[in-house]
């Protein structure tokens, strides 16, 4: 639990991110996998080796690991726009 905590949010903490990452909240990007197996209760090796299911990038999906899935258009998240740059609260991150 420790490892992952400070994967997402440490990582989000040490970028000075962590008010729109690292943690699933409301009015955060939502950048996030889903995996093939749960990383709380896994072997090491197991997460190594797990399939990613699904991605996602600012609340989109831009990964579904389904065989010859094909990816429907997907609405942006609120308030962020890839190409605005970030729309946080704080501003100056995109």
């Amino acid at each position: 639990p420790d490892a992952l905590r400070w994967y997402t949010r440490g990582s989000a903490y040490c970028a000075f991110e962590e008010a729109y990452k690292g943690t699933l909240e409301v009015g955060k990007l939502a950048d996030l996998v889903a995996l093939s197996v749960d990383p709380m209760t896994a072997d090491p090796s197991e997460v190594r080796d797990a399939r990613v299911l699904l991605t996602m990038v600012g609340g989109r999906i831009v990964h579904d690991g389904a065989p010859g899935a094909i990816l429907p258009p997907q609405r942006e998240a609120r308030g962020f726009l890839p190409e605005a740059g970030c729309q946080c609260a704080e501003g100056g991150h995109g």
